[in-house]
């Protein structure tokens, strides 16, 4: 399930100490309750890091597409956005146009707040619209990340594409609406 809610719960769970990663494969999380009753258990199956790492990596290989999209999900939930990164680029190496890798891989460096990480940012999220993945998203991301870098116009421009292909997009449209009161307050922007 790859649902907004879907994914802030799973991301809730990842980071909360009151449950252990157990067990996941391409279609199933487990994850048990950190208690007496299962204390037992969590010791002896419980996943850490690395182990989590080493059997990501064994599932990604013998993956479809869309299974790698979704093992890269759950990496970047768990917090290794650099396995997330890793398999964007697998499938970036066999198929260097795939327009919904170029996206992702450029959205997980999107949230670093390194200035190089944010151009590679740029780059991928480009790319990928280059490659035809045309969707509002991505312009909103590059807005994002126009944004994070201080190059307001570049921003406002990368919402006003957002909004020329869905011009009910909310994002884009809670953003230009912050920046036209940044401007009715006198905060203007170079």
């Amino acid at each position: 399930d790859s649902t907004p809610w879907a994914r802030k719960f799973l991301y809730q769970r990842f980071h909360d100490p009151d449950w252990s990663l157990v067990y996941f494969d391409r279609y199933t999380i487990i994850m048990l309750k950190n208690n007496k009753r299962n204390k037992k258990l969590i010791a002896k199956l419980a996943l850490n890091s690395n182990q989590f790492r080493i059997r990501l990596r064994k599932l990604v290989a013998s993956s479809t597409l869309n299974n790698k999209f979704n093992l890269a999900s759950l990496a970047g939930l768990v917090g290794q956005a650099d396995l997330a990164q890793e398999i964007y680029q697998r499938i970036l190496f066999n198929q260097p146009n795939q327009s919904q890798a170029l996206f992702a891989l450029g959205s997980s460096y999107a949230d670093s707040s390194d200035r190089n990480s944010l151009y590679e940012a740029l780059k991928y999220i480009q790319e990928s619209i280059h490659q035809g993945h045309l969707l509002p998203a991505a312009y909103n991301q590059m807005g994002l990340v126009y944004w994070r870098l201080k190059d307001y116009k570049k921003a406002e421009a990368s919402w006003q594409q957002s909004l020329e292909l869905d011009q009910n997009n909310k994002s884009a449209l809670d953003y230009l609406k912050q920046i036209k009161q940044f401007k009715l307050r006198g905060i203007l922007f170079k």
